[in-house]
C-alpha cells in the first residue's frame, strides 16, 4: 500500500477539516434543531454515510437526563452547551454514558455552583483545539511511521507486497492502540473520579450517622 495514495488522502481530510472554532460558534442561545443542524454541518467530515447524524434530539435529551449537560434555559442552548456537546462527541465514542456522568460530574457541578471563580468552558474548549491541533500536525508523520512498520511486518514473512493484508495489518494496529488508550481512560476515571466520588459519599454517610447527642436533663431530687 502507497502512503501517498488513500491513507495520505484521509490524513488530509482529517488535519484540514473536522474542527470547530470559538468564532465559528453563534453569540446567540440555539433552539435543539438549530444545535443538531449547527453539529451536522461543522463535523460531517466524521461521517462515515451521508444519512448518519452527528447529534440527535434524542442524545441531547438522553445526556440531559443523565445530568451530562445542564439543562436548557427556556429551551434553549447557550454557547457553554454548544461546547460540553462538542466534547461529549469526541467523547463518546470511546467511553460510556455512565463514565461520561461520573467525568461531567464535578465540571457541571462547578459551572451551576455561585462560586466568583466558576470553570470557564470556552478555556477548556482552547485546551481541546490545541490539543486537536497537535494531534492533527503529529498524524501526518504517525501514518507513515505505522504504515512502514506495517510493511517491515510483513516483511519478515515475505507478505509485504500484500494490498490488503497490509491495509487489514495496519487498521488492526490502529484498532489495538485506540482500545488501549481506551481501557488507559477507563482507569482514570475509576481512580480519580469513581472513587472521589465514592469516598465523598461514605463520608457524608459518616457525618449523618455521627449527631451530636442531645445533654440528658437531670432531675432534681428534693432533699
Amino acid at each position: 500500500m502507497r502512503y501517498e495514495g488513500y491513507a495520505k488522502k484521509i490524513v488530509d481530510e482529517i488535519t484540514k477539516n473536522g474542527q470547530i472554532r470559538l468564532l465559528d460558534m453563534p453569540d446567540l442561545d440555539l433552539y435543539m434543531d438549530q444545535i443538531t443542524t449547527f453539529m451536522d454541518e461543522k463535523l460531517s467530515i466524521y461521517k462515515r454515510d451521508e444519512k448518519d447524524k452527528i447529534l440527535t434530539k434524542t442524545m441531547i435529551n438522553n445526556y440531559t437526563k443523565h445530568n451530562i449537560i445542564p439543562k436548557p434555559i427556556n429551551k434553549k442552548y447557550s454557547r457553554d452547551h454548544l461546547i460540553i456537546l462538542i466534547l461529549i462527541y469526541h467523547m463518546k465514542g470511546s467511553i460510556s454514558i455512565k463514565d461520561m456522568q461520573h467525568l461531567m460530574a464535578p465540571i457541571l457541578e462547578n459551572y451551576n455552583s455561585e462560586l466568583e471563580e466558576k470553570i470557564n468552558m470556552e478555556d477548556i474548549y482552547s485546551i481541546l483545539q490545541e490539543i486537536q491541533k497537535d494531534e492533527r500536525e503529529k498524524l501526518d508523520v504517525k501514518m507513515k511511521e505505522d504504515t512502514d512498520s506495517v510493511k517491515e511486518y510483513l516483511k519478515e514473512i515475505n507478505l509485504q507486497d500484500d494490498d490488503i493484508l497490509e491495509i487489514f495489518t495496519l487498521v488492526v494496529m490502529l484498532t489495538v492502540r485506540a482500545n488501549i488508550n481506551k481501557h488507559f481512560a477507563e482507569k482514570l476515571i475509576d481512580e480519580y473520579f469513581i472513587r472521589k466520588e465514592d469516598t465523598g459519599k461514605k463520608e457524608k454517610k459518616k457525618e449523618k450517622k455521627k449527631k451530636p447527642e442531645e445533654p440528658k436533663e437531670r432531675k432534681e431530687t428534693e432533699e
